[in-house]
């Protein structure tokens, strides 16, 4: 098929678009129209999911706020069926944090535009997509191509950008593109007449293992598609979308495309690292407390073992920003979330902003002395930062008050009865005259 007939257009490609708020979709309709795409509409998710399937559009624009199905559940449903699977998906929405964008592109987003909706922002990120969504049909095209010898050969082979190696079965590697010679970090002798399952690791090897050892597996209209890992002598571990696939010529083989994941993974964990932080502190967040939390009550039922929980307030907090000002008090937040960091150096515990003038404090395998222990260095070092408090009534320094919680936790038992208890533990020593640690376990209470 000659390359003219491949490429696409992108001024003629059709757009749907799904949002709930008809001035949206008008505004849309007439800034796309005008530079000549093609456009549909539909007012909510459900439709969309009806028509999409048979109107097979370019790319859609679908609204995130919008009722159920919203904009993520709707395109979590796009991406599930086969025949819109690979439609590329842009968020219209309002909503810019961190944790919303993640959860968009795990939905299977590939874009997000912010509202108020900027006329050459659309334009710019949609041409964008279309364009990569016209390379990527055109490099599926070429694949498609390589039904016989001619179109095999490396010249055909070196203009795709995507790493490609073929496979004399049943796991021998006969030829690798430029792209692929990169992807391992080496030369042609490094690839070419090895076996391609040695640089697979682990389970991954087994499962391509079992793929290729299939009976007349060349021959049958059979995919293996898997993230897997990979390594070679110049090159350590890395992570990669490893699609195998029979070729229909004269004699039996198989091609490998693979895609480098290594950077969007890397993008994708800073992503989940910022939507863990609070943005003052620079601590954990409640978010990330409550995952630790989780996966630590796990961990100690299966080993046995006993957990406690330290929650502290500054007291007389809202009285310090009336005092000193809330720049200000956002300073003190900071450095009392610093000094408790500093405090829990221990690699298995966790410090985590809960909220307001309020931490938290995970500590997994502690005992109730050895907790007490802990909060009690952390009561001591806040006094050491002397920060004035002269509305404090208690001392004319900021201190805290807190409350531990120790508990040998088992399947029958919430992990949530852990949080009441050091909360309850909390109010008490607020209760007592504040600055002060109070723990409980077993509904027995010790003061210090």
């Amino acid at each position: 098929m000659p390359f003219k007939m491949i490429a696409q257009n992108i001024q003629g490609s059709e757009i749907l678009i799904v949002d709930d708020t008809p001035a949206n979709i008008d505004l849309l309709y007439k800034i796309l129209t005008q530079k000549g795409y093609k456009v549909a509409a539909a007012p909510n998710g459900e439709i969309a999911l009806k028509i999409a399937p048979k109107l097979q559009p370019d790319l859609i624009l679908l609204d995130v706020m919008m009722p159920h199905p919203n904009g993520i559940e709707t395109c979590r449903l796009l991406k599930q069926a086969e025949s819109t699977a690979n439609i590329p998906v842009i968020f219209v929405t309002a909503k810019t944090e961190v944790a919303d964008i993640v959860e968009g592109f795990a939905a299977g987003a590939v874009d997000y535009i912010s509202k108020p909706i900027k006329q050459e922002e659309v334009l710019a990120r949609i041409a964008t997509h279309l364009k990569i969504q016209s390379l990527t049909r055109h490099q599926e095209q070429l694949v498609e191509m390589l039904q016989d010898y001619e179109v095999r050969n490396r010249a055909i082979i070196n203009e795709i950008a995507q790493a490609i190696i073929t496979l004399v079965p049943p796991d021998l590697i006969e030829s690798a593109n430029p792209a692929a010679l990169a992807l391992f970090g080496c030369d042609e002798k490094g690839l070419v007449g090895q076996h391609f399952l040695e640089f697979l690791q682990g389970e991954d090897k087994s499962a391509a293992q079992e793929f290729l050892s299939l009976k007349q597996a060349a021959t049958l209209d059979r995919r293996f598609s898997n993230e897997v890992v990979l390594a070679s002598k110049h090159r350590s571990q890395f992570t990669a979308k490893l699609n195998i696939e029979p070729l229909s010529l004269n004699y039996p083989l198989f091609v490998c495309h693979l895609q480098d994941l290594t950077e969007s993974k890397k993008v994708i964990q800073q992503l989940i690292d910022i939507s863990n932080v609070d943005k003052l502190t620079n601590i954990s967040n409640r978010r990330r407390f409550e995952e630790f939390f989780e996966n630590s009550w796990k961990n100690i039922i299966a080993q046995n073992g006993q957990i406690s929980l330290i929650m502290a307030d500054i007291d007389f907090f809202k009285q310090y920003n009336d005092e000193y000002g809330h720049q200000q008090g956002d300073d003190c937040l900071k450095m009392v979330a610093e000094c408790i960091a500093t405090t829990c150096k221990n690699d298995n515990c966790l410090v985590a902003r809960y909220g307001g003038e309020e931490f938290v404090i995970v500590l997994p395998q502690y005992d109730a002395d050895k907790a007490k222990a802990c909060a009690e260095f952390i009561l001591n070092n806040i006094r050491q930062l002397k920060i004035p408090h002269v509305k404090s009534n208690v001392m004319p320094i900021v201190t805290l008050s807190l409350g531990i919680c120790t508990m040998q936790p088992n399947a029958a038992v919430s992990r949530r009865l852990l949080i009441e208890g050091a909360d309850s533990a909390l109010y008490k020593a607020k209760k007592q005259g504040r600055n002060r640690v109070v723990a409980l376990m077993n509904n027995e209470q010790k003061d210090a």
